[in-house]
């Protein structure tokens, strides 16, 4: 087999990727859904409080969901070459799980919006 053959088969795999996410009524559970393939994982997390939803730029926009459970962790929930885009996905999110946005796209001015402000 060529080496050629396999640089198709990364983007042939990210492509097949399919990641669910699923949060209770009360956000008393987290349940994401991982299946590439036949493969398939489903995590459950269970945290104490859903924090805020943020936006943030390296390569892309990442929209990540903030949590505590024995410690603060967040949650990566997708990514966006477009920055509105991104914003609305994360301000949607936040409205729809009634926590608050935090804004870093400029690290050095973040801004926070409450939940009853959006």
């Amino acid at each position: 087999v060529s080496q050629s053959r396999y640089h198709f088969l990364v983007p042939a795999i990210k492509m097949s990727e399919v990641n669910l996410l699923h949060i209770s009524a009360d956000n008393s559970e987290i349940i994401h859904s991982y299946k590439v393939g036949i493969y398939k994982k489903i995590n459950h997390i269970f945290p104490e409080e859903i924090q805020y939803v943020a936006i943030n730029k390296e390569f892309s926009y990442n929209v990540n969901l903030w949590y505590y459970e024995n410690g603060y962790k967040k949650f990566k929930i997708a990514s966006y070459d477009k920055k509105n885009i991104a914003f609305g996905h994360d301000k949607l999110l936040a409205k729809t799980l009634k926590i608050d946005l935090l804004d870093k796209i400029d690290v050095h001015k973040p801004i926070w919006t409450e939940f009853k402000d959006l």
